[in-house]
């Protein structure tokens, strides 16, 4: 009977409402339960839950998306295809540029899907901005907001690189837009660098790692020019070499980054060389170490998305997926480099070509510590027989920057930097995906000024040789970043705008 009078009352406020003209009014309460676009935005603290969400974009681009780093390296020079023999073509196509191979296969499919999502989380948030209250400054403000620019601007610039022209949309929207040109879409961009590069947090701590600060900002507004001038052979409307070039010389006179040894910068690098002088593997991880990682929020990175192994099979991406493509197929048939460096088990993507390995000098330790032969490390049987027994053009050479790892306690099971004996080594790659460097600011540098002091800088760091090169020239420098760059999704994009 309460239950009743409750409804009852309930039916008459309704007809009463109606009776007396306020209808409106009270059909438009908000829901009490979930928030709508309309009532989240209100806090300073609900833009940064929402600015989480723009990073959670670029965590499922990473993941998911061709254009980032798969297709890029096997489009190089670096890597061949690779993958296992029964698992299609799609990928030896890629770097043979054979459309009959895998003809009906849209690879690139989740490039658009997924960073168009991504950039209508980002462009939500800068349309509601406005409506937030209760900032302590414009200053908090507008550092909130130069993370979300710098987010879209990394966005777009992988769309453009990897489609040219298309939609350029820098507000929500549901209508089906038009295809932009690519000098607008990158006038967004360098308008969405500019402010994050004057109005960014300058705090480069670790406590801020993963957020996008105003010395990223410099670095990729460095990038997209040298992209744009040396692909599109022109000067864009939105940026010219002197903004660069000051953009670049900030970074570097920021002194707040610093080289690290090849070996430190990797996990796998570090676990490999911390054997190979006579210790363990798991040494990689003791700070006396000579050779310890240095970590991913370690002064060489500037910029990285971000990943943990918290990731599972319902649509929840949080490791870096394709880390478990490019790893050394097979490898859990033999204990050896588990036990000895802490390698585990891939499916064979991304094979390194010989060419490449080839190409690096007697005295450059980044051959060692970012490539490994599986001949010299793993032993002739295991690399004939196991781990190249059933990948389409194996080469014996498989990435060390990026490889599913052993859990530092029981090297039968899986991790990545952390003991993580519950991790899934398809689902569970935590490391990092690193997208800016201080090494290819000092590059950048030297191109942009033509001057050998940011490549003799990266160049001893890499091999003891102090003042190798005595004169610039655009080849050397390629040579460099060739080498340095290599694995980071990079090269590909430098082969095209050195034609």
């Amino acid at each position: 009977m309460k239950k009743y009078k409750i409804a009852s009352a309930l039916a008459l406020a309704v007809a009463a409402s109606f009776a007396t003209g306020c209808a409106d009014d009270f059909l438009s309460t908000s829901p009490l339960t979930s928030k709508t676009d309309v009532s989240y935005y209100t806090t300073p603290d609900e833009a940064q839950e929402a600015l989480v969400g723009c990073y959670d974009g670029l965590q499922l681009m990473s993941a998911n998306c061709m254009g980032l780093f798969l297709a890029p390296e096997m489009s190089s020079d670096e890597c061949l295809g690779g993958s296992g023999t029964n698992d299609g073509s799609g990928y030896p196509d890629l770097n043979q540029f054979n459309d009959n191979w895998s003809y009906n296969q849209n690879l690139f499919e989740n490039d658009w899907t997924y960073t168009y999502k991504a950039l209508n989380r980002i462009n939500t948030l800068i349309a509601k901005i406005d409506q937030i209250a209760g900032w302590q400054s414009d200053a908090e403000k507008n550092v909130l907001l130069s993370e979300a620019k710098f987010l879209r601007a990394f966005c777009y610039f992988s769309l453009v690189r990897v489609f040219g022209p298309c939609p350029l949309l820098d507000k929500p929207t549901s209508e089906i837009v038009a295809n932009s040109s690519y000098q607008d879409i990158y006038n967004l961009i360098f308008q969405d660098l500019k402010f994050a590069s004057e109005n960014g947090s300058d705090d480069a701590s670790a406590s801020r790692f993963g957020h996008a600060n105003k010395w990223a900002a410099k670095a990729l507004l460095g990038r997209a020019y040298l992209y744009y001038t040396g692909y599109y052979g022109e000067e864009p409307a939105g940026c010219s070499k002197s903004e660069a070039k000051s953009a670049i010389d900030d970074v570097v006179n920021s002194g707040k980054y610093a080289l690290r040894n090849p070996y430190c910068l990797w996990p796998a690098a570090s676990q490999y060389k911390n054997a190979k002088e006579g210790g363990k593997f798991q040494d990689a991880y003791d700070a006396s170490s000579a050779y310890a990682y240095a970590g991913e929020t370690n002064p060489d990175f500037i910029f990285s998305i971000r990943h943990t192994h918290l990731g599972n099979y319902n649509g929840n991406t949080e490791s870096c997926n394709w880390i478990d493509d490019i790893s050394i197929r097979n490898l859990d048939k033999t204990n050896k480099a588990n036990k000895t460096y802490g390698y585990q088990k891939g499916w064979g993507i991304c094979t390194v070509s010989k060419y490449f390995f080839d190409s690096f000098g007697a005295d450059d330790m980044r051959k060692d510590a970012y490539i490994v032969d599986c001949k010299n490390e793993l032993g002739d049987d295991v690399a004939n027989s196991t781990v190249g027994s059933d990948v389409q053009e194996f080469t014996g050479y498989h990435i060390k920057k990026y490889m599913v790892l052993s859990d530092v306690t029981d090297p039968t099971q899986y991790a990545v930097v952390v003991a993580n004996p519950d991790a899934d080594f398809q689902i569970g790659n935590a490391q990092d995906f690193v997208q800016i460097r201080y090494a290819d600011v000092l590059l950048m540098q030297s191109e942009l000024s033509e001057s050998v002091e940011g490549m003799n800088q990266v160049h001893e760091k890499a091999t003891g040789v102090a003042d190798f090169y005595k004169s610039y020239s655009k080849e050397s420098l390629f040579q460099e970043r060739k080498w340095e760059l290599c694995f980071e999704g990079i090269r590909y994009w430098d082969m095209l705008r050195y034609d």
